[in-house]
């Protein structure tokens, strides 16, 4: 299995139990999403042979402990930021900052100086591409440790299908690591 992290704050992000592509000549992964409902930690009187009445199964329906989402978000915490990010503009402000942060962890990470390079010429090159995936509809995502003060988590947007029921999440790829576990 391959886990993938952001570049800076090591954060999941996604494993490669996901459909993953390339996509913009490799610069941006796109990731498939859709919703599930993952139930609680309660345990089921089933179990243990229990049968429950019919005012038990209406109260079952109701189980606060049943999570409903996009099984990506859910499963890696990642954080549904698109009040913060209304418009294009507001993420490409961000990036800039980002960026910065970027260069700055890859220094004091003691990356090469090619790496940076290369990182930095592959951003400027193609950022757009992956701005420009930004719709009104899109939703904006971050690791679970994501601060709006701190610029250290990349962005991912969210780009919802006509059902509602499923999206397809972009990242760069560049900020992204993988692990193999």
């Amino acid at each position: 299995m391959i886990i993938y992290h952001d570049i800076i704050s090591n954060d999941e992000l996604f494993t490669d139990s996901f459909r993953v592509e390339e996509v913009e000549d490799g610069f941006i992964l796109k990731v498939h999403a859709k919703m599930i409902e993952k139930k609680g930690e309660s345990i089921d009187a089933s179990a243990f042979g229990g049968n429950p009445s019919a005012e038990e199964e209406e109260e079952a329906l109701e189980d606060p402990g049943l999570e409903k989402g996009l099984d990506i978000v859910i499963y890696h915490k990642l954080k549904d930021e698109s009040a913060g990010f209304p418009k294009k503009k507001d993420l490409q402000g961000y990036l800039k900052l980002y960026m910065k942060n970027l260069i700055k962890h890859l220094e004091t990470a003691e990356a090469s100086k090619d790496k940076i390079e290369t990182i930095k010429k592959d951003l400027s090159a193609n950022i757009k591409k992956f701005t420009d995936l930004m719709e009104d509809d899109s939703s904006v995502y971050f690791s679970e440790n994501f601060d709006a003060s701190e610029f250290k988590c990349a962005p991912i947007i969210g780009k919802w299908d006509e059902s509602g029921m499923g999206v397809t999440m972009y990242f760069i790829k560049c900020l992204v690591t993988e692990e193999k576990a």
